[in-house]
């Protein structure tokens, strides 16, 4: 036995919405407000993090070039200093001994792309800082930082090296 019949429950619910209707309303209306602020809530939250990722990005592309720029100047400076340096070493090159002198040594060297060079040194100036200078400013080889080798100035001489006494 039911206590209320069908048609009773539903008379009974549409007064419910009857009286209730505005509030309902009011409701729903409340509803769709709080989803449209939290849609534009967080839409702006998405933008404000793609402004900040772009400004990132911009900030990182900012820095990349400015180490780009300082690198591409360093080296300049580094090259403007190496051809200083060749240019210094070949101005202080002594003259070559002429071919009568008996103490000097002829020391000859072969180019990467295989042309001989040759270059005579006589005493005092037959050094190994002397035959480095001279390379370098030929060949466009350091041999201190190439080959690590150690140059001391007014270092040993080359009779003394290469066993010519």
């Amino acid at each position: 036995h039911n206590l209320f019949s069908e048609t009773s429950l539903v008379s009974w619910l549409s007064r419910c919405f009857e009286t209730h209707a505005t509030e309902f309303a009011q409701l729903d209306f409340i509803r769709k407000e709080n989803a449209l602020a939290l849609e534009q809530k967080t839409e702006r939250r998405v933008a404000l993090e793609q402004e900040h990722s772009a400004e990132i990005q911009a900030q990182i592309a900012a820095q990349a070039k400015e180490l780009q720029l300082a690198k591409e100047a360093e080296e300049k400076k580094q090259a403007e200093a190496t051809k200083k340096r060749r240019e210094l070493a070949a101005q202080n090159l002594p003259a070559e001994p002429p071919a009568s002198n008996k103490d000097a040594i002829t020391i000859a060297l072969r180019d990467p792309a295989g042309k001989r060079h040759s270059r005579r040194f006589a005493p005092p100036d037959a050094t190994t800082d002397k035959l480095a200078d001279w390379v370098d400013a030929l060949l466009h080889i350091d041999l201190q930082s190439q080959f690590r080798l150690r140059l001391v100035p007014n270092g040993p001489d080359l009779n003394d090296i290469f066993n010519l006494n």
